[in-house]
């Protein structure tokens, strides 16, 4: 039989529960009625009382994810603070018809990538994770060396978290590295991955390798050899023709309290509401 191959690894394969696993991306794409059933709000603690169990958020705007990986963030968040690492949540669930809304939103400005369907925060097991200063930055792979960045580099998989799309794994995740972008695994899962250097479809691919294959993006089946092999690079893309650039909107006058739209973007799309004082 004919499969990737991977690196040399380091432990036995940990037992996994693969609705963990579920993949969201151009090769295995949700479907449009695709949705958690054990989905749950997370606890803000936007207040900043420290007695009050939850973790920190952007913005009130309620944050759902399945409750284990809640449950998990939680933990570690705490874990964070005794270490005097604050953690803020930016980002979490996305229903498909949030991803249709933002998709048609992002399509106007030219900058969609990912279709409905196609992104990992539809999984609920997905979470934008920054500190105080990046609440309301444009997400940049800068944010690796922050103190939260680096914390989360080395503590996130003893909490069941990896990064979804690691440093150095483009070719198969189809991504540039985005730190802040968590996703959840399971403890065994998240430990084995980090200690072989594996991102998600990496690890997919070992757990059930005939569905797993398909859902690696740039990549072909190999035999007996000893790394993952990219496709060949298809032919460039003609240059769309640029559109007219548009006027710049007057900055707004903003009031205490009034709700403030995050205009730029990352790499992720990432465009929410935040509750900051301007």
């Amino acid at each position: 039989m004919v499969v990737a191959a991977v690196p040399a690894l380091a432990e036995d394969m940990p037992e996994v529960d693969e609705s963990l696993l579920v993949l969201a991306n151009s090769a295995m794409p949700l479907a449009e009625d695709y949705e958690p059933e054990d989905l749950v709000k997370l606890h803000s603690r936007r207040d900043g009382v420290s007695e009050i169990k939850g973790v920190y958020t952007v913005s009130s705007t309620s944050i759902q994810l399945r409750d284990e990986a809640a449950k998990a963030l939680e933990t570690m968040c705490a874990a964070a603070e005794e270490e005097k690492v604050i953690l803020y949540v930016r980002q979490g669930y996305r229903s498909y018809k949030d991803e249709t809304a933002r998709y048609t939103r992002l399509s106007k400005r030219g900058l969609a990538e990912q279709k409905p369907g196609e992104n990992d925060y539809q999984t609920g097991l997905a979470v934008t994770v920054v500190n105080e200063a990046w609440q309301s930055k444009t997400l940049t792979a800068e944010f690796a060396n922050t103190d939260a960045g680096q914390w989360l580099a080395t503590n996130a998989s003893t909490y069941g978290f990896v990064q979804r799309y690691p440093a150095g794994k483009m070719e198969v995740t189809g991504w540039d590295a985005e730190p802040w972008h968590l996703r959840y695994v399971g403890v065994e899962a998240a430990a084995y991955m980090s200690a072989n250097d594996l991102c998600l479809e990496e690890f997919y691919a070992l757990v059930d390798p005939e569905v797993g294959l398909m859902a690696v993006n740039n990549m072909t089946v190999v035999d007996d050899e000893d790394e993952w092999k990219p496709l060949a690079t298809a032919a460039p893309t003609a240059e769309p023709t640029p559109e007219p650039t548009p006027a710049p909107t007057p900055e707004p006058v903003y009031v205490p309290g009034q709700v403030i739209p995050l205009n730029e973007f990352g790499p992720d799309g990432d465009c929410e509401l935040s509750f900051l004082e301007p």
